[in-house]
């Protein structure tokens, strides 16, 4: 079942769940000492067509602060990534806490996203792919939804997995993305440049637009209630790389962010982070390369026993479908335990 309709089911299942009871019942096994809050962009409000993946990145501004409300409502104190890679390795984190997490490097996460925080004096991190602010990033998924939405089919000689695709419904958009998608990660730089031209698509515009610069990643570095994280070079599915090239991925995003802003980078996540794209090979990477912490895509929340994990630590994703239902059913845990088949702590 793609992810697609596996969201739609989750929407209708939520509120069922919060009103019978029983993700109250597991929030005192599942549901942890905190939470991770994966976060990607705070856009404004369109009223358009949109394949469902980008949904998946973004929230409103009306959302955020939905969001930032309800935890300070239900009494958590927001913490910083350092405060929970020490509070984790002395076992004296706040009895609830959250934590706030961007990645990638959009430009809303400054103009929109930051003011926010700000209003309400709470911390958060962002992870820099620094091919972002490099102007180097090949926003593909941006791509690939506008050549999904202006077209009913897609075929090309060169590319036998279209074969044609039918992408006239929204229902076949969904699919025929999330099948290009996968295509899309098994290949490099190059080749996704040349997927994209043989539709005539500059993917170079879309950075234009999009993403942070480098002078306003030092501005926010220079606040104390941001941190600035790294998030490799160029977005890759690390587990799909050789090992010198996942080590040189995430080392040389590091440096680079730390000769930008003069400040050590101490935290890291990973992109594409589900157990089939990162696992024990890319955790020991980031533990020898020094990250005092390493997220992950997974859902689950954070646990005591994630001290000695920190190199894997879980993330709640929150998304434009992200209701307080849908919120409440993953941090008390109901989600994360079906989803990691009743596992508390899921290291591989």
């Amino acid at each position: 079942m793609n992810n697609y309709l596996v969201k739609k089911i989750v929407n209708l299942i939520a509120p069922i769940i919060q009103y019978s009871g029983i993700s109250r019942i597991i929030k005192p096994i599942y549901g942890g000492r905190g939470h991770i809050i994966m976060l990607h962009r705070v856009t404004p409000l369109v009223n358009k067509t949109r394949v469902h993946n980008h949904q998946s990145l973004e929230i409103t501004k009306d959302h955020l602060h939905s969001l930032i409300r309800y935890f300070n409502k239900h009494l958590y104190v927001t913490i910083t990534l350092d405060e929970l890679h020490n509070g984790l390795l002395n076992q004296n984190l706040p009895d609830k806490f959250v934590v706030y997490t961007f990645d990638d490097g959009y430009s809303d996460n400054y103009h929109i996203a930051y003011p926010i925080f700000k209003k309400y004096n709470i911390p958060f991190s962002i992870y820099i792919t620094t091919c972002f602010p490099d102007r180097n990033v090949l926003l593909w998924w941006y791509a690939l939804e506008d050549l999904l939405l202006s077209n009913d089919s897609l075929s090309h000689k060169d590319y036998p997995f279209l074969n044609p695709i039918k992408c006239k419904s929204q229902h076949q958009k969904e699919i025929s993305f999330n099948r290009i998608r996968n295509e899309l990660l098994k290949m490099n730089r190059p080749e996704i440049i040349s997927f994209f031209e043989a539709f005539k698509i500059n993917l170079n515009s879309y950075a234009e637009k999009m993403v942070l610069t480098w002078d306003e990643i030092i501005q926010l570095s220079k606040d104390p209630l941001v941190t600035i994280g790294a998030h490799t070079k160029n977005h890759l599915a690390l587990a799909h790389l050789s090992e010198d090239e996942c080590y040189n991925e995430i080392i040389n995003s590091k440096k680079e962010i730390e000769d930008r802003i003069g400040l050590e980078v101490k935290h890291f996540s990973y992109p594409f982070g589900k157990s089939s794209q990162v696992g024990t090979r890319e955790f020991n990477i980031a533990n020898e390369i020094g990250f005092s912490t390493s997220t992950t895509t997974r859902l689950a929340n954070v646990f005591s026993e994630h001290r000695d994990h920190q190199q894997a630590l879980p993330r709640i994703s929150v998304n434009s479908e992200t209701s307080e239902s849908i919120l409440r059913a993953n941090i008390n845990g109901f989600f994360p335990m079906i989803r990691n088949k009743f596992k508390k702590v899921v290291t591989e």
